[in-house]
């Protein structure tokens, strides 16, 4: 069996309605987003990243990213990010037969963690893999599809995973989340 194509995708807003330019904010002396997009891009995967801030896509794209500039019809706090991951995929070259999508916003989720889901997508006929807490709450660090899975999914709130993997990663959307991450981060990195 032939490996499948996997591609890595980013989203990242320039705004958030409850932790102001969260992704932009300077965490362990880089932008948030920079964190998990180095991680993506160190996998050895074409990296697409979507962004309606042109600061964050400039960045993105002299780390070696592949850029989209997010429509106006997708912009807005309201928007799912299944929406997203689809336009990203309508934009880019070639169809990928599998996509990783990585949280900016999770810095705490691990390279290791990434490279195994990545090898899960290239290796295993899956249609949905998804990161999840220890106490079995979604947590969505980690987020894949196959192409079908993807181009077809239903309900973008209503979750249907094939692989579970599990990451304790915080989710940051809050000052004290924000500052837990860092904490831990440096803990974690020796910084």
């Amino acid at each position: 069996m032939a490996m499948k194509k996997v591609a890595g995708i980013m989203i990242a807003k320039g705004e958030s309605t409850r932790l102001h330019k969260k992704n932009q904010r300077i965490f362990c002396n880089r932008p948030l987003y920079e964190w998990n997009l180095e991680k993506l891009i160190n996998i050895g995967i074409d990296v697409y990243f979507e962004s309606d801030n042109e600061i964050m896509l400039e960045k993105a794209k002299e780390m070696g990213a592949h850029t989209i500039l997010r429509p106006p019809e997708l912009r807005g706090h309201n928007v799912p990010s299944v929406p997203l991951f689809q336009n990203i995929v309508a934009n880019m070259p070639y169809t990928p037969d599998a996509v990783i999508n990585i949280q900016a916003n999770s810095p705490n989720t691990s390279k290791e963690l990434l490279f195994r889901a990545v090898k899960i997508l290239q290796t295993i006929d899956c249609t949905e893999i998804l990161t999840f807490y220890p106490d079995l709450r979604i947590n969505g660090s980690l987020w894949g599809f196959s192409y079908k899975g993807l181009m077809n999914y239903q309900d973008p709130y209503v979750h249907n995973p094939d692989i579970l993997l599990l990451d304790n990663a915080i989710d940051i959307h809050l000052e004290t989340e924000f500052e837990k991450a860092e904490e831990l981060f440096k803990q974690e990195n020796n910084i």
